[in-house]
C-alpha cells in the first residue's frame, strides 16, 4: 500500500515537470519571436517639432505672398507740377453796351481771349494754383475804334483723371479779379469786376513733357458802368480753348 501511493505521487510530479517545462518552452518560443520583430523594425525616436519653442522668429510665419504688380506707369503720377497757355474763341452775350452801339449800326465782331496758368499737386487728383487771363471784344466799325477788355487774375482749383497711359480728363474752378472795361479810340474806361469761371476739358501728350488740350469753359465776367452812360459790357460766356500744357516729370507717384 505504501509502495503504491510512493508511485502515485511520483507519477503526479512528473506529470507536474511535465507540465512546467512544456509552459517554460512555450514562453521562451515567444519570447525569441517578439525579439526577432523587434530587430526587422526601424528604430523608434520622438516626433521632431518644425515649429522653434525660442529665438528670433518664433513662431514660423507662413511664406509672404508675391506682391501684386505695379500699375500701368501714367504720365499723370509722375508729374507734380504744371504750367499751360490756352488760347479760346467765346459767344458774345448782348449788354446795354451791345444796344447801344447796335443803335449806331456797330455791332459785335469776335470775342476771344487767352491764359496762362501754373499749377501743383496738392493730394493725389488735386491740383491748385493761379491763372492769368485776357479777354477781348472788338466791334465792326469804320469810324471808332472801340473794344472791350478785361485783364483778369485768378486762383484755380483742379480735379485731374488719368484715363489712359497718355490720356486724362480735368475739371475746374476759378475765382478771381479783374479789371475790365471798354476803350474808344484808345482811351479807357473801367474799373475792377469779379471773375468766375469754370469748365472741363480732356489732354493727350504729343511728345516729351507736353500736352495738348481742349476745354470747355463758362466765364462770369460782368463789368457795370463802363462809360459815361453807364452802360454794362458783358465780358463772360461760354468758351472753346486749344491750349498747350508743360508738365514735366518728377517721378511722383499716384
Amino acid at each position: 500500500m505504501p509502495n503504491a501511493r510512493r508511485r502515485g505521487l511520483r507519477d503526479e510530479l512528473v506529470v507536474g515537470v511535465a507540465r512546467a517545462f512544456v509552459f517554460v518552452v512555450v514562453l521562451a518560443g515567444s519570447l525569441t519571436k517578439v525579439a526577432a520583430q523587434d530587430q526587422q523594425s526601424p528604430a523608434w525616436h520622438p516626433p521632431i517639432s518644425i515649429v522653434p519653442t525660442q529665438g528670433p522668429g518664433y513662431p514660423i510665419q507662413p511664406p509672404a505672398r508675391p506682391a501684386p504688380p505695379p500699375p500701368p506707369d501714367l504720365r499723370l503720377a509722375r508729374s507734380n507740377v504744371a504750367a499751360d497757355f490756352n488760347i479760346f474763341v467765346m459767344t458774345s452775350p448782348v449788354s446795354s453796351f451791345d444796344r447801344t452801339l447796335g443803335a449806331r449800326g456797330i455791332s459785335s465782331e469776335a470775342h476771344w481771349g487767352a491764359n496762362l496758368a501754373v499749377v501743383g499737386r496738392v493730394a493725389n487728383w488735386f491740383w491748385m494754383g493761379a491763372r492769368g487771363g485776357f479777354h477781348r471784344r472788338s466791334f465792326d466799325t469804320a469810324t471808332l475804334n472801340v473794344m472791350a477788355y478785361g485783364f483778369s487774375m485768378q486762383g484755380t482749383a483742379q480735379a485731374r483723371f488719368a484715363l489712359g497711359e497718355n490720356v486724362d480728363a480735368f475739371a475746374h474752378v476759378d475765382a478771381g479779379l479783374a479789371h475790365a472795361g471798354v476803350s474808344y479810340n484808345g482811351v479807357f474806361d473801367g474799373g475792377v469786376v469779379p471773375h468766375l469761371s469754370s469748365g472741363v476739358g480732356v489732354g493727350i501728350w504729343v511728345v516729351g513733357d507736353l500736352r495738348a488740350f481742349l476745354s470747355f469753359d463758362y466765364h462770369y465776367y460782368f463789368t457795370p458802368s463802363v462809360n459815361s452812360m453807364k452802360d454794362d459790357v458783358d465780358l463772360g460766356g461760354m468758351a472753346f480753348g486749344l491750349g498747350m500744357e508743360w508738365r514735366p516729370s518728377s517721378g511722383a507717384e499716384e
